[in-house]
């Protein structure tokens, strides 16, 4: 009997534009978004002692964020011009609306409801400044100031909402291609921020913060250029031979891990005390995590999919608003009964590991988002259908 020739595994498929443009999604994201929550609940965890490089950076999960909503909204844009040559920009923000607003509005309400009951019990002393904060929280101008500590984090949400009272706009009256020319440079603005040559600016105290700005909105800026890049078939194609083979997703991954673990150089303090570092380590870290993107989406058997796809990464990453929306305060919750029940006075920190408070917040954490996905915010994403534009 002749001996049957090896099987050979099928080849890999080619990254294809025109499959790229029918694709409605694209299965890695929710991985990566499964990963910048992680890292965000990680660096807000507190603990004594500094960790190297990147372990000390959960911050840069924030812009990881910034890059994937970048170029998923701008994707969708891209497509509904396409398609029905404009952009419905009153259905856009509809459905921006009913994403972003109704949770945010009753974690707002919910929080100051206990920030008074706590203050009755004589626990936490916190309803006045949260109270002095609110106005901010509740028009989304948190990164035009320095905030009281417990909802800071919304400065993010509140930079992603303005930058989406512009950028579609722009798009619609523009077109992609006059556009780009008003994003690079736009770009150029927040590096020269990042790369301190407007440091005149801050010394002058000049509002709102440049250090939030020229560090914030340089990835969305990315994420937006990459969209429009891979929108267009010669951009696609250049970009599926640098970045289409499947076994780049791991050492895509390992760069953005060295970029973010650069030294810091000329480190940055904002007015809350923390301490971001720019210029060259930031810049390489967007352009890393940009990268990274833009192959798991060219590729989507990257070497990084059974990672990325695994059933507790998705679901974590499709709840992943509720969590970074949530998990401020359910922190502070968990931490408050810590300190009741180990009979510490506040601001000392339980002697307890990092990483089982980072364990056990986080579990409570997911809790509260999932309830809230699945009870709250549900329905208004199926209202979202209506103002879809197929």
């Amino acid at each position: 009997m002749p001996r049957q020739p090896p099987m050979l595994a099928p080849p890999m498929p080619q990254p294809d534009h025109a499959e790229y443009l029918r694709r409605r999604t694209f299965a890695n994201l929710d991985g990566l978004r499964c990963a910048s929550i992680l890292a965000v609940l990680w660096y807000h965890v507190p603990r004594q002692g500094k960790l190297p490089g990147a372990l000390e950076r959960g911050f840069l999960g924030v812009a990881l964020f910034f890059v994937l909503s970048g170029f998923l909204f701008t994707t969708l844009l891209l497509r509904e011009q396409d398609r029905h040559g404009r952009i419905a920009l009153g259905a856009f923000y509809m459905r921006r609306t009913l994403r972003i607003f109704p949770i945010y509005y009753l974690a707002l309400g919910g929080y100051w409801l206990w920030t008074a009951w706590s203050e009755t019990a004589g626990r936490l002393h916190i309803r006045q400044p949260f109270a002095d904060s609110l106005p901010y929280y509740a028009t989304y101008l948190a990164n035009f100031v320095d905030t009281e500590l417990t909802w800071r984090h919304t400065w993010s949400l509140a930079t992603e909402e303005q930058f989406y009272l512009l950028w579609p706009p722009l798009l619609a009256l523009l077109g992609a291609r006059l556009s780009v020319w008003v994003l690079v440079g736009a770009f150029l603005l927040m590096q020269a921020v990042s790369f301190g040559r407007l440091d005149w600016l801050l010394d002058s105290g000049l509002r709102p913060n440049p250090a939030f700005w020229g560090t914030t909105f340089a990835p969305i800026l990315l994420g937006v250029l990459l969209a429009i890049v891979l929108h267009a078939r010669r951009g696609f194609d250049l970009l599926a031979r640098l970045l289409g083979a499947s076994w780049l997703g791991p050492l895509l991954l390992l760069a953005t891990l060295a970029a973010a673990s650069l030294p810091e150089g000329a480190a940055l303090r904002l007015p809350s005390g923390e301490v971001h570092f720019r210029g060259l380590p930031r810049l390489a870290t967007h352009l890393a995590m940009a990268l990274l993107l833009a192959h798991c989406v060219l590729q989507e058997r990257t070497w990084l999919r059974p990672l990325l796809t695994t059933p507790p990464a998705v679901y974590l990453g499709r709840i992943s608003y509720g969590i970074y929306l949530l998990h401020a305060p359910v922190f502070l919750a968990w931490y408050a009964g810590g300190y009741r029940w180990f009979d510490l006075p506040l601001p000392q920190l339980p002697t307890v590991p990092a990483l089982w408070l980072f364990l056990g917040a986080s579990t409570l954490t997911v809790l509260v988002a999932a309830l809230s996905f699945h009870l709250f915010e549900q329905p208004f994403l199926r209202m979202k259908q209506r103002f879809e534009r197929r």
